[in-house]
């Protein structure tokens, strides 16, 4: 079981954070399920053995199951397929890589870090062809040679591209002819990368998944159950808000809502057009109404959609074009009912699906595949200094004193100014002590005592301004070093050597004790 209260961004490049301990996970992979629920009147363990089967996936060992939306992501998700598969390696098991293709681009351009003469910046370079708003899937291909001038457009930005895996990265992406969809150029991408490291993973597209058999039959069961679904569902999102001091009602995802005679069901239906509506459903007597944001869409009897032979077909309820998609903690749902032995999630993937487990378990018992958080740091190579936030929060209290106590640091102040102001730091001792009520004589002595303070501070007027240039330079430095320390550049602005550091370091933990 995942201790969340370790669930920290590992602070220092290579460095990774595999929880639960690597050594404890090798004893959860294993195809044991403390439950065995039904879809339709089918056993999951059924729909799960379908499902492999279908993917052309091995049914006679345990398997691996991770992955993330199709994406530039850092390489602290890349850790995540290492993980898999030297687990997989270790336990006999396989592996998968699950690419969220029906998410949409959470931005039309990639950040790539630029160095200049005054030192580091950030570039967005636009991603070709991409549309905003349209689910991966949907998106259409850019032109090899659009794909070849954005990398080299990155490589110019960068101050030493050959200190980068961005060659390699390229190389995949352009291997084919023809339009190259972002889906497939960061799946031939990771998988090369993958190859040159380790053990590549199978790649399966989570569309795919969402037209299978055993996707419909689940979707069915959460339709016949939408009461009982909301109910547990929204609860766990309470609990999860409560316990974690959540104030956002969105996080970790948005209770469903729940009228008189409809329910939200958490999942997306897709046009054909690529925009998103949300599902709700209406019981009519024995039949099932579904609507997409208030908008009727059909009827089915609720018996056919209790029948497994329903879920052989795409459901005559959805109009021409209309896909049914799973929001993210559904998906996670589904993956760990009916297609992994364990899931290997990111830090905020491990954290949220604490309200996966808490609803799943209302509907299903004990039936989710075990989970686990892996991912790393990595940096790009770029030139950083030996400043810490310490030293910048210790320069300006320096800064703040050097107004306020100069005669702390004035070396050439004068005697005379220094006496006077030592006399009146006891008158105003004295006042406070026996005369606290006499605001006019303390006021007069404060008045004094700030005088003093100008012309000491005026005796050696460059202190002020040099304490301040010190301040400013160490504030600048220490924003140069975020930029060369952000985890979150795109995994192919990482050297292979810093990329192989990491996966070695996770083989080497899942290594200890065996």
């Amino acid at each position: 079981m995942i201790d969340r209260a370790r669930l920290r961004t590992p602070p220092q490049s290579t460095d990774v954070l595999v929880e639960p301990a690597a050594t404890a996970l090798r004893s959860l992979v294993q195809p044991a399920r403390a439950a065995d629920p039904a879809w339709c009147g089918v056993p999951v363990s059924a729909w799960r053995r379908r499902l492999r089967e279908q993917l052309d996936l091995p049914t006679d060992r345990p398997l691996i199951a991770t992955g993330h939306q199709a994406e530039f992501f850092h390489a602290g998700v890349l850790a995540k397929s290492f993980a898999a598969g030297a687990l997989a390696d270790r336990c006999g098991a396989s592996a998968v890589w699950l690419v969220v293709d029906f998410d949409t681009p959470k931005a039309p351009r990639l950040r790539v870090p630029q160095q200049m003469a005054g030192g580091l910046r950030v570039v967005e370079v636009e991603i070709p062809a991409l549309r905003a708003g349209l689910p991966m899937q949907h998106q259409p291909g850019a032109p090899r040679s659009h794909w070849l001038d954005f990398f080299e457009r990155i490589a110019t930005l960068l101050p030493d591209p050959s200190r980068s895996s961005l060659s390699i990265v390229a190389d995949a992406w352009c291997a084919a002819e023809g339009p190259i969809p972002l889906a497939d150029g960061i799946d031939r991408a990771r998988e090369r990368i993958e190859a040159s490291l380790g053990r590549p993973l199978k790649t399966v597209r989570a569309a795919s998944l969402c037209e299978s058999a055993s996707f419909r039959a689940f979707a069915a069961d959460l339709i016949l159950r939408a009461d009982e679904l909301a109910e547990a569902y929204n609860r766990a999102q309470r609990d999860y808000r409560t316990r974690h001091g959540v104030r956002n009602a969105a996080i970790p995802a948005p209770p469903l809502a729940v009228a008189a005679d409809r329910v939200e069901l958490p999942l997306w239906l897709l046009r054909a057009d690529g925009r998103r509506a949300r599902p709700f459903v209406q019981r009519s007597g024995e039949g099932v109404l579904l609507h997409a944001d208030g908008e009727r869409l059909g009827a089915m009897p609720a018996a056919a959609l209790r029948d497994a032979a329903t879920a052989e077909a795409p459901w005559p309820i959805l109009p021409d074009g209309m896909l049914l998609r799973p929001r993210a903690l559904t998906f996670s749902a589904f993956a760990r009912l009916s297609l992994g032995d364990l899931f290997i999630h990111g830090i905020g993937g491990a954290k949220y699906d604490e309200m996966t487990e808490a609803f799943c378990e209302a509907l299903y018992g004990p039936a989710l595949a075990p989970s686990a958080c892996v991912t790393a740091t990595a940096w790009a190579d770029l030139p950083r200094s030996t400043i810490q936030p310490g030293m910048v929060e210790a320069a300006r209290r320096r800064a703040r004193d050097v107004i306020q106590n100069p005669q702390r640091h004035a070396a050439s102040a004068p005697v005379d100014l220094l006496a006077r102001r030592e006399a009146l730091v006891r008158e105003n001792a004295l006042l406070r002590e026996e005369r606290p009520r006499d605001r006019r004589a303390r006021r007069s002595v404060y008045d004094q005592l700030r005088t003093v303070r100008r012309e000491l501070c005026a005796a050696e007027p460059w202190l002020p301004a040099h304490s301040a240039a010190q301040v400013r330079e160490m504030e600048a430095r220490l924003a140069q070093d975020r930029i060369a320390t952000d985890r979150e550049w795109f995994f192919g602005l990482i050297s292979m050597e810093v990329l192989a550091g990491t996966a070695n370091r996770i083989r080497a933990a899942f290594d200890d004790g065996a």
